[in-house]
């Protein structure tokens, strides 16, 4: 099939199956991420892009974890407070688009704290 038919075929929503490949792994969106204190003083994050996200969280002592997808200007609460997360280190997030899911670098969903981290497709 030509480059042309492909592309014709994704206007009109008539798209062969590779062209809704999603890729295996995409680059993390970390600028799509504020953190911020709510008005009960938990720890909270803000979408501050016009896409979804999905976002994870860890505390540097590998505790206080947790998840959530974040939809465009969308906030949520880790549920920790401010106390609570400067204990622990404070907390380790991650950015990846939706669908997607913070792995390490044995490709595995994050678990601990770690400097570099990729985003896999999840499947759904």
């Amino acid at each position: 099939m030509s480059k042309l038919a492909v592309i014709i075929l994704a206007l009109s929503g008539i798209c062969p199956s590779f062209v809704l490949a999603q890729a295996s792994h995409v680059e993390p969106v970390p600028q799509c991420l504020a953190h911020f204190n709510d008005s009960h003083n938990w720890m909270a994050y803000r979408n501050t892009c016009n896409v979804t996200i999905y976002v994870a969280w860890i505390g540097q002592n590998g505790h206080l974890s947790g998840s959530a997808p974040l939809n465009a200007g969308e906030t949520t609460s880790t549920g920790w407070s401010s106390t609570e997360v400067s204990s622990a280190g404070g907390l380790t997030s991650f950015a990846c688009p939706t669908s997607y899911i913070p792995v390490d670098a044995n490709d595995r969903f994050v678990t601990s704290p770690v400097a570099r981290y990729f985003c896999k497709y999840r499947g759904y």
